[in-house]
């Protein structure tokens, strides 16, 4: 938490910056859906309707500097991740997704998609988790990786 000494006279007043800097992930474009990060994602592994989720700050940036967000999941044969064009259209998939945000878009959700991996191998419920590890000069890039949610990829595949 951020403190700033401020002296008045004789007298100083301590103010504690107490905002969060953390990411928010929501289900939906206005950032109302807040998921709940303990409760996973369910997704089969033939869907072809991606799972669409929102990720915003939890504040916004100080100074001119922007936060850079990657994203990653970390079972990329599973589940990959897959960003959005202006056209609203999907990029191709990968193991990793960069997002940019500054002090006009801090609070605007800028949408990925979840992008289950089929395969014709038989094997359970595959579960994967999607991480957040913040990068840049910004004070919002000092946080360490953290889990922000997790997927359940359901097989599809029969012995």
């Amino acid at each position: 938490m951020k403190q700033i000494k401020i002296g008045l006279d004789k007298d100083y007043f301590i103010i504690k910056d107490d905002d969060t800097k953390s990411l928010r992930v929501t289900s939906d474009r206005l950032g109302e859906n807040i998921i709940d990060p303990d409760q996973p994602i369910q997704i089969d592994e033939n869907s072809e309707n991606l799972v669409k989720r929102y990720i915003q700050l939890g504040s916004a940036p100080t100074g001119t500097d922007p936060v850079f967000v990657s994203l990653m999941s970390d079972n990329s044969s599973a589940l990959q991740l897959a960003s959005y064009t202006s056209k609203n259209k999907v990029t191709n998939s990968r193991p990793r997704v960069d997002l940019v945000f500054t002090s006009d878009n801090w609070n605007v959700p800028q949408p990925i998609a979840l992008v289950p991996i089929d395969n014709s191998t038989v094997d359970d419920q595959i579960s994967a988790s999607i991480y957040a590890e913040p990068y840049g000069s910004s004070l919002h890039a000092q946080q360490t990786r953290s889990q922000l949610f997790a997927v359940d990829v359901i097989n599809d595949d029969m012995p």
